[in-house]
């Protein structure tokens, strides 16, 4: 008999999610990532297609319904009796099913149900489906990845969730890079090409990987990665190897990204676009350089990569513990 967990969690399918969400894996959560609830592949597959996002937004697929019972019989295996809590991150396509929601409260008793955004909300599953407005009316507590969706909405507001994995065993000095990005072009595709270029000034190693770069935008072709993408573990061996992290944030959010937590979790300096930062409780600035459009940042900041050292309370602000502590005070949980 497996062990029952008082959480589970329904994740968006990303890779980083099962790295970021390790801690709590370990404690008291059981991690169900897309919609992989059965041990039959081709029944995961098929409850995918009929809750997809971008078919139910053209018209609502009937029959939802029948997958119901299998669902609830399937987390019983994972959830416990006393305080169960479901967790459901945004693009996961059964959290927007409200029905499905409903019968999980009548089958599981005096079930918890959660949500938690991993961007800022015009980007967001909630956003394609539009069900941004309703999600307050169906889960019992909304948190916000980004403090100005909070303040609009009224959701809660929670930084993304981290955890360290432990990576010292993949140093390679022969790959060192002064620093390292990877993220997707959007709409930073400039100010990426900026950067590059004003470090590159600089006579400073950089390892660059952008992917959803157009053929004929690929300056950089010779020295920039562009459109491979990268598994997140190999992701967390080219942080290992850096010595500072860039962060080029979408339009006006507010919220830290996951380089935010790579950075303190792995003592890395950290060069960011986002001017909110200098308002967080772990912001250094001998650690973390603000910049603009102009992206300028002085040589020397990069004389401090040895001494880099965030406490234990700058990473307890991502810890899955205080997300735990916040989320049982919100739920009014013992």
């Amino acid at each position: 008999m497996m062990n029952k967990n008082s959480i589970v969690i329904f994740g968006n399918g990303t890779e980083w999610l099962k790295y970021s969400l390790h801690d709590m894996i370990q404690s008291e959560a059981t991690l169900i990532q897309g919609t992989e609830v059965f041990k039959n592949i081709i029944a995961n597959k098929l409850l995918r297609t009929h809750f997809s996002i971008r078919l139910n937004s053209k018209f609502d697929i009937p029959l939802k319904k029948l997958w119901y019972r299998k669902i609830c019989k399937a987390i019983s295996f994972y959830l416990t009796s006393k305080c169960p809590v479901i967790i459901f991150y945004d693009w996961n396509v059964l959290a927007y099913d409200f029905k499905l929601l409903s019968y999980l409260r009548n089958y599981f008793k005096d079930l918890k149900l959660v949500y938690i955004f991993t961007n800022i909300s015009k980007i967001s599953g909630a956003n394609k489906s539009n069900k941004i407005d309703l999600l307050s009316k169906n889960y019992d507590v909304v948190y916000a990845f980004d403090p100005s969706d909070s303040r609009k909405y009224g959701f809660h507001y929670f930084p993304l969730i981290y955890s360290r994995f432990d990576i010292e065993n993949y140093n390679d000095l022969e790959n060192k890079s002064d620093v390292f990005y990877i993220g997707n072009a959007k709409d930073r595709l400039d100010m990426l090409h900026r950067a590059f270029g004003n470090l590159k000034d600089f006579d400073l190693k950089q390892d660059f990987h952008i992917v959803g770069v157009p053929e004929d935008k690929e300056i950089f072709r010779d020295e920039i990665s562009y459109n491979k993408p990268m598994s997140y573990f190999e992701v967390l061996k080219h942080i290992n190897n850096t010595s500072c992290l860039l962060d080029v944030i979408q339009s006006n959010s507010e919220g830290y990204t996951i380089k935010v937590c790579e950075a303190i979790y792995y003592n890395k300096l950290l060069i960011t676009t986002n001017q909110n930062i200098v308002n967080a409780p772990f912001y250094k600035s001998e650690y973390i350089k603000v910049i603009d459009v102009n992206f300028f940042v002085d040589r020397t900041f990069f004389d401090k990569a040895e001494s880099v050292h965030y406490s234990e309370s700058d990473k307890y602000y991502f810890s899955s513990t205080r997300f735990l502590e916040k989320m049982k005070k919100d739920l009014n949980i013992n």
